[in-house]
């Protein structure tokens, strides 16, 4: 896998002239891809008949007991048609090939699309690497430029990367 280079500044702003910090990333995030579509389900409820499989290109998830779940634990994010799906799940399994298996999902969160994913999704596990980019009141609507900056570096460091991020409910 790539090495994680340390420590990122994010910026966003309508603009490059108008570029305010906005959050840090101190580790890399555990990132993957769906194995099987997922069908659409239920908002903000528990899922049972659905099950979802994904590869990680690093990393791993584990089980955790229902009151954990409803408290924050096991979530990720996966993308479909719509947007990004927040998910949490109560139940994983390592198969033997590598990859896993999820059960028991809660569906929705935060009000994000739940019309499914098709297999090769992308997927974030949010486990307090991956952050939310603030968005100020004025902004709502509006296509943003966000920037990634090595900390320490300025706004016209070479390492920066730049990407156009359209508003949406939820962004990652």
């Amino acid at each position: 896998g790539e090495p994680w280079a340390g420590e990122l500044v994010l910026f966003a702003g309508a603009d490059a002239a108008s570029l305010t910090e906005r959050t840090r990333l101190s580790r890399r995030a555990v990132m993957g891809e769906s194995l099987n579509p997922l069908a659409g389900g239920p908002e903000g409820r528990w899922d049972r008949a659905s099950t979802l499989s994904l590869r990680l290109y690093r990393g791993q998830v584990s089980s955790g007991d229902r009151l954990s779940v409803l408290g924050g634990a096991n979530r990720l994010a996966i993308e479909g048609p719509a947007g990004w799906e927040i998910v949490q799940f109560q139940h994983s399994r390592l198969e033997e090939d590598g990859s896993w298996t999820l059960t028991t999902l809660l569906r929705g969160l935060g009000g994000s699309a739940t019309d499914g994913a098709a297999a090769g999704a992308r997927i974030v596990v949010l486990d307090g690497a991956s952050a939310v980019v603030p968005v100020h009141a004025h902004e709502a609507g509006a296509d943003l430029l966000v920037r990634a900056v090595p900390a320490g570096g300025g706004l016209d460091d070479p390492a920066r990367a730049d990407r156009s991020v359209p508003y949406t409910q939820v962004e990652l």
